[in-house]
């Protein structure tokens, strides 16, 4: 996700978004939000730490830092993913090539 993009603090000439309309409605909205409401407001981003701290502190109340799976995460993502996709493999098919190339990849990226 690229939800802290909106809060960038220096954005690459190449950056194909204008985000400012956004922000600024984002943070009135959130800023409108009573106590008593029932509202989550969810965004992912995989590199946060980009962004404007103090502007994305405005909006996310906490951040959660999700790290990247370990090997034996990775071989479990892998053996669900080709059951879901409906691979057929062989009995004595092992996942540890697929969890070894994969290393730094996120779950979503694997996907």
């Amino acid at each position: 996700g690229d939800a802290a993009s909106i809060f960038l603090k220096k954005k690459p000439k190449a950056y194909p978004y204008d985000c400012t309309r956004i922000k600024k409605e984002l943070v009135k909205q959130v800023a409108a939000l009573k106590p008593g409401d029932r509202v989550i407001v969810l965004g992912t981003d995989d590199n946060p730490f980009d962004s404007d701290i103090k502007a994305l502190s405005a909006v996310f109340q906490s951040i959660i830092r999700v790290p990247k799976p370990d090997y034996g995460s990775r071989c479990a993502l892998w053996q669900h993913l080709l059951k879901m996709k409906g691979a057929i493999l062989p009995a004595d098919f092992n996942v540890s090539a697929l969890a070894k190339i994969s290393e730094g990849y996120t779950a979503g990226q694997i996907e």
